[in-house]
């Protein structure tokens, strides 16, 4: 198994001891304990992520669930093989506020990065990430 780190010093990521193809799936809350005006910080936080990553089918592959009262796959790991176009997928998506259920966002996140058989190659690491805002 290899273990990927993010760092997150001071709103800056950097990934250390990544290798291998990387699926990482995003929990973004949308629900009503992220006020509206913390959510686009959120996004704009996944967006400096992603724009470290190298996005195609055989580096780092990117899956968006979101909730609130139920978790929503905005996009699958097999959906987007561009950085920019998995970006424009974090930008498009919305704030609904409303109540928590992040049980809901775990057991999808958890679907996303494990075996998915219509990939033809599957991740040396999968991870996964929950952003909220306390």
């Amino acid at each position: 198994m290899t273990f990927c780190i993010i760092h997150t010093y001071f709103l800056f990521p950097q990934l250390t001891g990544c290798s291998g193809l990387i699926d990482l799936a995003f929990a973004i809350d949308i629900s009503g304990s992220i006020r509206q005006e913390h959510f686009d910080k959120v996004k704009e936080y996944i967006v400096q992520i992603i724009e470290k990553l190298e996005i195609s089918d055989s580096k780092v592959r990117v899956a968006a669930i979101t909730f609130e009262g139920q978790s929503r796959t905005v996009f699958g790991l097999n959906r987007y093989n561009t950085t920019h176009d998995v970006v424009q997928g974090i930008l498009h998506i919305r704030w609904k506020g409303g109540r928590t259920n992040i049980q809901s966002a775990l057991m999808r996140s958890q679907n996303q990065v494990k075996y998915v058989p219509s990939l033809e190659v599957h991740a040396q690491s999968s991870i996964m990430t929950v952003l909220s805002w306390v």
